[in-house]
């Protein structure tokens, strides 16, 4: 599961409901993009979108331990084909999640800040 919380501008929120943009979606493409994963969109709202993303997490076993690490999502290229767009004028050019939450099955969750990229995790499990 990813949540990425995200607050849109005034202007943000009229192209949003004018769908010129899609945030979710754009957030969509991009964890698709990045991970080769499909992105299950749950929930959409204007602060905040949840995903499910099947195999989001690689795992590896080394004796009693087991390591599920996370694929790197970049938004960059979202980001990058917005600025060059029409309305590019009337919406924020920054796709930095204000805070993103990724959860892992056994309920740890780590969360990222204010970063166009969420880099690889890594999280070790005892079996």
């Amino acid at each position: 599961m990813i949540t990425i919380n995200y607050t849109l501008s005034f202007f943000d929120d009229i192209a949003a409901w004018l769908k010129i943009v899609d945030p979710a979606k754009e957030i969509q493409n991009e964890i698709e993009r990045s991970t080769r994963k499909t992105a299950v969109v749950l929930e959409a709202s204007t602060d905040a979108a949840v995903f499910k993303v099947a195999d989001y997490a690689t795992l590896e076993r080394s004796g009693n331990t087991s390591t599920l690490t996370t694929h790197r999502i970049s938004f960059t290229e979202t980001e990058n084909y917005l600025k060059n767009q029409w309305f590019s004028f009337l919406i924020s050019q920054d796709l930095s999640p204000a805070v993103t939450t990724v959860r892992f099955s056994d309920g740890y969750i780590e969360t990222i800040k204010n970063r166009l990229e969420i880099p690889p995790i890594s999280h070790n499990i005892k079996v």
